[in-house]
Parts: C-alpha cells; structure tokens; sequence
C-alpha cells in the first residue's frame, strides 16, 4: 500500500487538513492528489482535526496515484503546563503523525479518549494520555493554536521554553519538531523567531509546514465561509474566527524552499519526517471476531453441524438428497473464503433473538439466496423452492465479506445490540457512522447565511433548485431556467450560488448509521477512532464503504415497525382467542388474502401502502405468492417507465402473448413470462446460453449493470462466443446481449423480493382475518405518526371494527381490542403522552378507578396541566361520570384549583367529602356546583375530540355525510377508481399526503393523495392549475396558497381521471368541503320528510326559528316530484305544516343536525331549488 519516496523530493506537506476536518478543512480528496501530483510532490499527510473519517479514502487515492500517505492528526490537547482556571478555555493543538502502526494505534486511541471521555477534559487529550500512548508518534509543535504560541504571548519566552523542553522530554528528541508556519503575519514572525532560536539553543529540529486547510489561494473566501457555518455566524462578524491572510493553500515545493530560504533544514526535515513515516494499512482482508465453540470442533464443523440440524428440520427424507448436495457445495465456498465463523456469528445474534422472543424477519437481501441462511434460521425463505441462487450473495471470485442483513423489531433491537456488547466486549463493538453532506439546499442556505444574504433570496434561490436527493446546482442551472435567469441578472445570486458550488457535497457532521454495528476481533482502536455524540451514542468514525475494505464485520440490524405489529398481533390472537397460530404457519394459499390485494385495499400492509402500489395490484391481481414477489420487483422506477410493467401484466392476463428470446431460456423466464425481471435470472441466462459458470455470471451481472464501456466490448464478445459454441444464432446471440443490457438496470433482487414478499403476504392475512388485533398492534407501534394512525383507523372501519374514545378507567397507554371493537389508548391525547399515561394507569391499578373528575383530579394533583385534562375530557376520557362534556370543560379549571388548595370547594357535597378526608379516593361528585349546559353538537364534539388528538375516534368526519355528498354529486376514492379515464370526478377525502416540489422551469405544482373510507387517490396539481389557485388565496388571504390547511378538515378535489401506470386525479380544483357544503346550502332547499303521526311541531319550528335565513322550507310526509302530498292528514295538522312551510332559514351543517334530532336520522336533505342536487 505504501509508495517510497523518490529521490527528486524537496518537500512534503506535513499539515494538512482534508474535508474530514469537518466544517474546517476544503481539501478533497480527488482534488487534493490532482494537486499534489501537479506540484511534484511523491508525499503528503493528512492531520484532519480530531477526525479519522477520511484515512481510507485517503490512503486509497494515495496508492492509485503512486503518492505516500502519511496519517496524521491534528489534536486538541489540554496542555503540559494547564492549571484548573485553563480547564474550560480552549484547547491547545499538536500535530501528530504514524511513524508506523504501533503510532497508528496509539493516535487512533488518543482521539477515542477524547472523544469519548466522561470528565472536564471532554474533546481534548491530556500529558497523561500521551505518555500512556505516545510510541511511534512524530509530533509537530503546532502553528498559531499551539501551547508553546499561547505561552509566549501570555506568559513570556521562559515559560515558552520550559515548554519546548516539556515536550522534548514527552515525545523523546528524535520525536519532537518545532513547526514553523509562515503566511505573512506579524504575530507569526515572532513566535517564528523565538522558535529558531530555541531550535538553537535547545537542540530541538525545526520543520516547516503550511497548515494546509485549501488547494488554492483563490479557495479562502470559501473557506472563510466553512468557518462561518461552523461557528453558525457570518463572514462580517468581527469576532468570529479566521484563518487571515489566505495563505493557507497547498505550496509547491518551490515556494517552500523559497519562503524558508534562510533555514533550509526546515524544508529538508519534512523529507526525513516522511521516509520514516512508514504505515501500511492492509485492505481487503477479513478481520472476524473470534466464535466460542464447543469442545473438539472447528468453526468449519461446527457450522456444518448446525446446518445439518436444519437441514434436517426444513426438509423431507425425499428432498434431503438434492438439499444435501447444496448445502455441500455452499458450505465449500463458505469455507474457501473463511467464512464459516462468520455464519455462526449471524446465526447466534438469531438465535438469541429468537429465543429471548425478539421478533426477526424472514431474511433481508441476497442471502436469502443461501441454504445456510435457511437452514440456521437467518432465512426463513427456502432458496430451492423458490429458485434462489446462491452465487447472487457468495461466490468464489468475491472478495471481503458478504452482507447478512437482519430485520427485528423496532422495540428490541437494542437488546440484541447489548447482547453482542456483552459477548464480544464493548471494546469490540460500535455503531458505524454516515456523514452528512453539504447538499444543493442545504449547500445554499448555509452559504447564504454565512454570506448574510436576505433570508428571502436564499429561500427564492432553495426554492427554485429541482427535487431530487441526486441533484447538484450544476444540474440545477441546467435544468431550472428560472435559477439560471436570477444567476444571470442578479448579482446577489450569483455571489451565493458561485460559493454554495465551492462547498457543495463537503461533510457537514457524523451521525449513527440506521442500522450498522461494527464488530472486531481486536480491540475497535486497533482499527477505527470512537467519538460519543450529543446525544450520547458512541461511533465509530467510519463509514459503510471504508469497513468493508478494511475487512471488518459490519452486521445491519434494521427496526422495522411492520414486523414488530405482526408479531405482536399475532401473540394477541393466540391470547384472545382460541386460534393457535404463529407467524411462521400463516398459510400462504389464502384466497382472502390475495383478494384483498388485488382489490388494492393494503394501506397498513408493508410494501403495499402506496397509492401507487396499491393500483399496481388491482391491475395485477395477485393469485398466488410468487405474484406478490413479483409485485415488489415491479413496483420501482425502472420497471414503471421503462414500459416492463405494462409488458409483464398483459402476458400474465393473455392480452399480449408470451414469447422468449430463444427457447433454451424458457425454463429461466418461464414464471415471468418471457420478461427479465430478476437479477438471479440475468445469472441464469448466462449461464444456460453462454456458458459462463455461477460465479462468472455473477461478475457478468455487475458488469451488464454498471455499462462501463471499456468492459461491455469484451463481454459481449465472450457472451456471443459462448452462446454460438453451444448452438445459438450469432445474431440472436447479439440480441439477447443488448436484451439483457436493456434489462438488467431494471432487474431486481429476486432474494430480497421473496423475503419481504413474505412479511408483506403475513401482514395482508393479518389485516383479512384479524383486523382488530392487527389493526390495534399497528397503530400501538405508529404512535406520533399521525397520517398513519388516521390511514389505520380508516381501514380499520372499512372491516367493521369500531374505535371507543379512551377512558381513564377502562384505556391503557395504548390502543386495546375491547370486545369487537379497539379501545384508544391515553398515550394519543395531547399534552399526555406515553409517560403521563402510564401513571394514570399506575394509579388507577393502585387505587381503583376514578370515581369523577374531581376524583381524579385530587389523585393527579401536580403531574398533568389543566390543558392535559381538558384534553382527556375532550377525547371523551370522563364520559363515564353522569356530566356532559360541555358541563366538564366549564368546571374544570376549577376543580383543579381546589385539588391544588388555591381554592376552596365550591359545593357542600364537595366540601364534605374533603371534610370526611376523601383527598386520594372515593370521591363521586364534585367539588364544584356543576351548570346546567347542553351538550355541544355532534360536530362540536367530533372537531374537540380531533383537535386534543388530532384523530377521528368516534367516527370518520366524512361519515355522517355521506347522504349529503351524494346529493352534492361527489363520489367515493372507491368509485374514482373504476370510472373511466377522461371523466370529470369531484371527490372528498383527507389529505394523507401532500408533496409540493419546482419543476425544471421553476414553477410549483403538488403531488397529494386523497384518502376516505373506501381508499386512496392520487392527486397531480399542475402549474398552472397550482398558480391560478395559488393567485385565488392571495387574492383572498394574502397568503401563500399551501393545502397544509387540509390536515384537519375534509377536501374536496375535482378534476379529470387519468388512467396511466396509476389511477390519478389531474386536479382542476381545490376546496374545503366545509365551503363546498355552504355554498351547496346557501343555494339549496331544506327538505324534511315527516314521520307517520309526527305531532312535535312546536319542537320544530323552534329549531327553524333558531336559524332564519333565506332558503326555502320544503315539508311532508311522502315526496313527489315537486312537492309533499297531504292525504289523510288532518286540517290542523295541515296547517301546522303550511305555517312551518313559511320559514326561510339559513340551511348549516348544525341546523340539519338539530332538526334530525326532532323528526329522524335521514329524514333531512338539500336539495337545489329545481329538485337536483346543485353539484355534479
């Protein structure tokens, strides 16, 4: 790995900060050895601050441009003369480098200590540390940050020199050099000056560096800006921090020699520094942790043993033969690449899990393909049955370790974390990093802060950037002309987007991997840095790319919630009922199951809860299981544009025939259909018509994949050349070679797909069999997702199962199946949440239910705010007192004032039973003389109940409406769907999701999806369909139009369908439903059909009076065209309803409501003065 140097070297940078030196150095990469081998230089080191994140990349790049690496690191050090008053000022920094592994090991200890020390020295390393670690260390004394810099300008040139003699003795002489840096400044001559001088005096060698933080002069107002973001204030302010004059850049050797002119053995060290730098740091070997293993086995045995045990499990005695023979052949790869540990290692993190009841997934990714996996337990997909191959996750030609994913739930995954803690130690295990990247928007709002540019010009420019996680700003001019017209015309612009460029794509900060845990054989310091976050966590400093050169075991333990709610529902089925069932005896030829799917009703299946997705499986009906994984190959953007789908579903349904390329490759595609849809079978292929082996059919598929030019030549040639040796046409040959260029970008894992297929499938059955369980489990793991928990309880309706508002007596934390329905748990309501509702359940289990709302309020004196029991009140947590909800809101502050002392009681029974010393339970009435108040409305109550938990428990806002949609003409989600394409729909729904995104041009538009109780619906909103509404709420609102407005109340959407890959909506309007229905009213006629020997005409025409108005009263007893006929009703009765006939009223959802009350539930409408509904 490591370059010698070559004899024409003159000088080496020795200080050198790369991006890694986060929000403080601007060198990549890339770049920085472009520069390097431009200027001459055989050497560089990279002394990142306190940072090991770049090492890999770093010594990567090095060894492909036949440059020497040397690792370094700039540390923050407490200081060898530092009293207790120095604790908390800044640090001091040193400069130290590898002379070799041993001072690799020692530097990468160092920086663990800091970072992760618990005590005042948190951040820096002490004398201490350094003595304990300091062999094989090259230290610089540091530039302007150094102890000896601070000293001399603090405390004088003796207590300087004491310094350098402390050092000295610290490092040992050969190992101690006194940096001298020189970027013009006076400040820095004199430390330079006195540094010479004891350079003399003290014997002490001087080296000379630049304290590289850039490539190029011209790059320092860039990095001016870095330092801005990093201190998050701008490049005005006069006190902040900054690297002046910008001299900070990559010096050749020439300018070098010549600023150090009158010390040339400055220069000279730095090539003596670097030939003894001497550190190789070996890639792509496998480092496995060590594996206890029973007495007299190896780990080869004993992974043998294992798997025969499974084996023997998983198969008949008439299908062992053939399972035999491949586990066979897989276990010799396994073994040739050494990694019979690492299978045992996986299959034990499982089994604990298992055993300790964690949930696990069916498997995740390309193992799935192995029978190891399968017959350890690591897979619960067997890769025979459904044609998986093995080769696809592990062949001979493939070199570092392969990836086992495992999938657990979401609730234990860090017991099994502390698990492998325990069993290879915590020295030995540690969560990987990801870094944070300076992307487009971010790059510019950054930029535009540090620039103090108005924040409503950095917002225009954000805006105006394209979607897409991919997108540069380079791209982003390409593609939007509005950002390129401000570039052009506004120099404010300009200025901001020419320095967002220059630090677009730098690492911003380090955070923990979703899922990635490092695990090492030797201690994680003998191969990676540790650093404790904010937040607590400690990670390595590396990321997922680096460890998998390094050769190190990165396991991913992925929490999924859709897992955690299987599982647990099934658990609460084997409790309620008398069902023994398990997960794994989920039988997969339900024919309910597979119809809910091709019915597209899979909100809360996992893979299928997309609108979009949800209209792939209504076009591709599934039958079976291997339909499903089908399904979720199918559903990604490569098959969706590239006209796959539409190719596969029509000769799956016989409109298009099926046909192969040549038929030796109809066994291969036969259950596609003729189409290439998997990765496996692109293998396949190869194999049966080329010739090729497994494992050089795996490096044929990577190589089709990635379309690299200078590759594609010599594979075509060895494809066609195998497949004419065995028979086939040359020119066929040719054309199954750009058949499987064409498709092979779009192939997916087949592996994957059949695993997740699995847990998708068992969720459908779930939700098709036992929809309360399933349905309570999903919305107990979703708690905070609101959108979510809405969909579910939706969903939940649609199957007959009815929600009960929570209860202080009868809820727990979370929801409960209680009899046929689901009861919500206390943990939703507002201002409760999880850790409050789990001590009213405490004390209701200590004390026994709460007796009134005085009682409970005097039992939780001081834990819930007054708004937290107003909001219990509004959820409907009290209904079991004999008060009305309207009469608990009024007296509730109140009573709180009396369970706190502030007040006295304010009733003689309340007072009593303080008197009779009922202050903790008992208490049945309340303290507080209670008003006579009448209930609110079924609205009122329905919209208080939402908003203290921003759900619809008693029922769906749209459910009591649905006789007055239809006479507005609107349709369901349902219905929307099977209605021809091109037909004018109006609808009304919920908004479960709104995306508003620029186009290419700069102008916005939305993508949302509607929901109601029969479905979801996706919605386009086109520009100018986006401006011409946006222009509407200006006008009317002065404000920006947004639909966020619609998270809480019901829409109505009217638009075109249009039926391509999915059923969508090209929206032409967007309104609240609550303006729909007024304006409806306002133009309508309020109709009321009387009961047979109705009589309570005072009763009603005291409602209508309650609401004058100007719309028509229309009432009888049995409707006609136009009017009520009046046979058999007698004159007084007659009269009564010509007199009420003469009301004008002003028709509101309420009045409806109240007169519904008098004559009946359904016996109201509205309709247009002619007699038809006023909306179509």
């Amino acid at each position: 790995m490591e370059e010698p140097l070559k004899k024409s070297g003159k000088f080496v940078h020795l200080h050198v900060h790369t991006e890694y030196s986060l929000l403080e150095g601007a060198c990549r990469i890339g770049p920085l050895f472009d520069s390097v081998v431009e200027k001459g230089m055989d050497a560089v080191a990279m002394t990142d601050h306190m940072s090991f994140f770049g090492v890999i990349p770093f010594v990567k790049e090095a060894a492909a441009r036949r440059v020497k690496s040397i690792v370094g690191c700039e540390l923050d050090i407490d200081g060898l003369s530092a009293g207790e008053e120095d604790k908390q000022k800044k640090p001091f920094r040193i400069v130290l480098l590898a002379e070799n592994k041993e001072g690799y090991g020692n530097l990468l200890k160092l920086v663990t200590r800091a970072l992760t020390r618990t005590d005042s020295l948190l951040g820096r390393v002490s004398a201490r540390d350094i003595s304990s670690n300091g062999k094989g260390l090259i230290a610089l004394s540091g530039s302007r940050n150094s102890e000896i810099s601070h000293a001399l300008f603090e405390r004088g040139p003796t207590a300087a020199s004491r310094l350098v003699s402390a050092y000295r003795e610290l490092f040992g002489k050969e190992n101690w050099f006194l940096e001298i840096c020189r970027h013009k400044t006076a400040e820095e001559e004199k430390l330079n000056d006195f540094l010479i001088g004891q350079s003399a005096t003290l014997d002490v060698p001087l080296v000379a560096t630049n304290d590289v933080h850039y490539l190029e002069s011209s790059d320092a107002e860039a990095h001016d800006a870095l330092l801005a973001i990093q201190s998050a204030t701008h490049l005005g302010d006069p006190n902040r921090e900054r690297l002046e004059p910008p001299e900070y850049y990559l010096t050749t050797p020439e300018e070098m020699l010549k600023r150090f002119d009158d010390i040339p053995e400055a220069v000279e060290n730095t090539i003596g520094i670097a030939e003894r730098c001497s550190l190789a740091i070996p890639l792509d070997r496998v480092h496995l942790p060590g594996f206890k293993l029973s007495p007299g086995h190896t780990v080869r045995s004993y992974l043998r043993v294992k798997c025969e045990d499974g084996l023997r499990k998983r198969f008949s005695e008439e299908e062992l033969p053939a399972a035999r023979e491949r586990l066979d052949r897989e276990l010799a790869v396994v073994a040739e690449q050494g990694l019979s540990g690492f299978f045992l290692i996986v299959w034990d993190l499982v089994r604990f899990a298992r055993q300790k009841k964690i949930p696990v997934g069916p498997g995740r990714g390309s193992s799935v393909g192995s029978l190891i996996a399968y017959c350890l337990g690591i897979s619960d997909v067997d890769p025979i049955e459904f044609n998986l191959v093995f080769e696809r996750f592990l062949s001979r030609g493939r070199s570092g370790l392969p990836d086992i994913d495992v999938d657990l739930s979401h609730k234990s995954r860090d017991r099994v974390v502390e698990y492998l803690t325990r069993k290879y130690g915590e020295k030995h295990v540690a969560h990987i990093a990801t870094l944070d990247t300076l992307a487009a928007r971010s790059a510019v709002r950054d930029a535009g802060r540090a620039l103090a540019v108005e924040e409503e010009v950095i917002d225009r420019v954000a805006r105006a950037i394209p979607g897409g996680a991919a997108i540069t700003l380079d791209g982003a001019l390409r593609e939007s002309p509005a950002l390129a017209k401000m570039y052009g015309n506004d120099d404010r612009v300009q200025v901001l987007l020419n320095m967002a460029r220059e630090i677009e794509g730098l690492p911003r900060h380090p955070s923990v991997h979703a899922g990635g845990l490092l695990i090492t054989d030797s201690p994680l310091t003998d191969y990676v840095a540790l650093q404790r976050l904010a937040s607590g966590e400690v990670i390595a400093q590396i990321t997922k790319d680096p460890v998998e050169e390094l050769g190190l075991l990165k396991i991913d333990l992925l929490g999924l919630r859709f897992l955690t709610a299987l599982h647990e529902a099934v658990s609460l089925v084997r409790a309620r009922r008398d069902v023994k069932l398990e997960v794994g005896s989920i039988p997969l030829d339900d024919k309910a199951t597979y119809a809910l799917m091709a019915e597209g009703k899979t909100i809360g299946v996992f893979q299928l809860e997309s609108s979009g997705m949800q209209d792939l499986l209504r076009q591709l009906r599934p039958e079976k299981f291997e339909d499903v994984v089908a399904v979720l190959s199918l559903y990604r953007p490569g098959p969706l544009g590239g006209g796959l789908v539409e190719r596969y579903i029509g000769r799956r349904h016989g409109r298009e025939p099926v046909s192969y390329p040549h038929p030796m490759l109809e066994p291969v595609l036969k259950e596609t259909f003729g189409v290439i849809l998997y990765q496996e079978q692109v293998m396949e292929v190869a194999r049966v018509m080329a010739g090729f082996s497994m494992e050089e059919a795996d490096e044929f598929r990577v190589m089709v994949t990635r379309r690299r030019p200078g590759d594609l030549a010599s594979l075509r040639q060895r494809f066609v050349g195998g497949a004419v040796e065995r028979g086939v046409d040359g020119e066929n040959a040719e054309e199954v070679f750009n058949l499987l260029l064409h498709f092979a970008g779009f192939g997916y894992n087949k592996s994957h797909s059949a695993a997740y297929a699995l847990t998708t499938y068992r969720c459908a059955y779930m939700m098709v069999h036992f929809p309360r369980e399933y349905v309570t489990t999903l919305l107990d793991n979703n708690l905070g997702f609101i959108n979510r928990m809405r969909n579910y309880m939706a969903v939940a309706r649609e199957r007959n199962v009815n929600f009960t508002p929570c209860d202080v007596n009868r809820s727990e934390v979370e929801f409960t199946v209680e009899g046929e329905g689901i009861r919500v748990g206390l943990a939703v309501v507002k201002h409760v949440g999880e850790g409050i509702a789990g001590e009213i359940v405490s004390e209701r289990k200590a004390g026994g239910d709460f007796g009134s709302l005085t009682d409970f309020c005097f039992r939780m004196h001081g834990k819930l705010t007054r708004q937290a029991v107003e909001n219990l009140v509004k959820a409907g947590a009290f209904d079991f007192t004999d008060l009305r909800r309207s009469q608990m809101l009024a007296v509730v502050g109140q009573i709180l004032k009396v369970a706190s002392g502030e007040a006295p009681p304010q009733s003689a029974v309340g007072e009593e039973q303080i008197e009779l010393g009922l202050s903790e339970r008992g208490r049945v009435e309340e303290c507080v003389d209670i008003p006579d108040l009448p209930e609110f409305s079924q609205a009122q109550l329905r919209e208080a109940e939402q908003e203290a938990t921003d759900l619809f428990i008693s029922q769906h806002p749209l459910r009591d409406r649905e006789h007055l949609l239809r006479q507005m003409g609107m349709i369901t989600v349902e219905e929307a769907l099977s209605v021809p394409d091109g037909e004018t729909v109006s609808v009304a729904g919920l908004l479960a999701e709104y995306r508003k995104i620029s186009t290419k041009n700069s102008r916005s538009m939305a993508f949302l999806t509607l929901r109601d109780e029969t479905g979801t619906l996706e919605v386009v909103i086109f520009p100018a369909v986006f401006e011409r509404l946006a222009k509407a709420a200006e006008d009317t609102e002065g404000k920006p139009f947004s639909i966020r407005w619609a998270r809480n109340e019901p829409l109505v959407i009217t638009g075109k369908i249009k039926k391509e890959d999915t059923t969508k909506v090209f929206c032409d309007t967007v309104e609240s439903l609550s303006e729909v229905q007024e304006q409806f009213y306002s133009l309508g006629v309020l109709e009321i059909r009387l009961p047979e020997r109705f009589k309570d005409f005072s009763k009603l025409k005291n409602v209508l009076l309650s609401a004058p108005g100007n719309s028509e009263v229309r009432i009888g007893w049995k409707q006609t065209e136009l009017s009520f006929a009046e046979e058999g009703q007698t004159e007084e009765i007659r009269n009564e309803v010509n007199s009420l006939r003469r009301h004008r009223v002003r028709v509101t959802e309420e009045l409806v409501e109240e007169v519904e009350t008098v004559v009946g539930k359904g016996a109201v409408s509205i309709v247009t003065r002619n007699g038809v509904s006023s909306r179509r």
